[in-house]
């Protein structure tokens, strides 16, 4: 079977740096599942980018073989992510932050950049982490998972592994617990509460564009160079199974639903 994470944008611009206008962009990730033999058992090289050079699995912690050509590492990425929340105090002057950095980097950097918000997006798009998002009623909408997988990789390094490598643990993190319990008073979340960060998802577009003069196309054929196919909304590789389906979620979340259980039993 096919594992393919997608990333999709349509969005104006106009009101970020540079000149931009509206467009469609579709950004993804495809890949076999099939794990080549010991691949589990060798060290994972995060120094660069992923380049796919033969079909790996998709499994958390499990990455593909690098090729190391690439600059922008793990590392340095996941500091321009966190970096960003630290310096800033809304999602727009964060996306402005991000952006002024990307912009005065070569191409190849934001690429690289590029690659590993879609590396990260692909550990984020499965049914059991859609199960999770809709069972702390968050917004479990097609559109709204996708956006929320940016608001999870927003979050920081730290918090994006621990609820990658089990998402029944979404329910322990703050920022989740605290809307959780706005939603259990009826209280209304702003724009910078919401769990969602679509424009996350275009700061290398935006970037890309100040910094070469070429359209965000470009960037995409610098994508699809590396591999990376364009699909678009969630497309998850696990295992498939109805979301709907209380019963099956409480089975395979159920520390999530033995939180939200506790919650709305209390009086208010």
């Amino acid at each position: 079977m096919d594992a393919t994470v997608t990333i999709s944008a349509n969005v104006d611009l106009s009101n970020m740096p540079g000149n931009h206008t509206a467009f469609n962009e579709v950004w993804s990730i495809a890949a076999a599942s099939t794990t080549p033999p010991g691949l589990h058992d060798q060290p994972v090289d995060t120094s660069t980018p992923p380049t796919f050079e033969e079909p790996i699995d998709v499994s958390w912690p499990a990455v593909p073989r690098l090729r190391r050509s690439l600059v922008v590492d793990i590392d340095e990425f996941w500091f321009l992510i966190e970096q960003s929340a630290r310096e800033t105090t809304s999602k727009e002057t964060r996306l402005k932050w991000l952006h002024e950095r990307l912009a005065q980097r070569p191409a190849e950097e934001i690429v690289d950049f590029g690659a590993w918000m879609l590396t990260a997006r692909r550990q984020i798009d499965t049914w059991l982490m859609w199960s999770a998002v809709r069972a702390l009623y968050l917004d479990g909408s097609d559109d709204g998972f996708w956006y929320f997988q940016m608001w999870l990789v927003g979050l920081g390094r730290e918090t994006f592994e621990r609820v990658v490598r089990d998402p029944d643990t979404l329910v322990d993190v703050p920022a989740v617990r605290r809307l959780v319990v706005m939603t259990q008073k009826r209280q209304s979340w702003t724009n910078d509460d919401w769990p969602t960060f679509e424009s996350l998802d275009y700061v290398a577009m935006s970037a890309w564009e100040q910094a070469t003069g070429k359209g965000h196309e470009k960037l995409s054929e610098a994508l699809r160079s590396r591999g990376f196919e364009l699909f678009a909304l969630p497309n998850p590789t696990d295992e498939a199974w109805e979301l709907d389906n209380a019963e099956e979620s409480a089975r395979r979340l159920p520390r999530t639903h033995r939180y939200m259980r506790e919650l709305y039993s209390r009086r208010t």
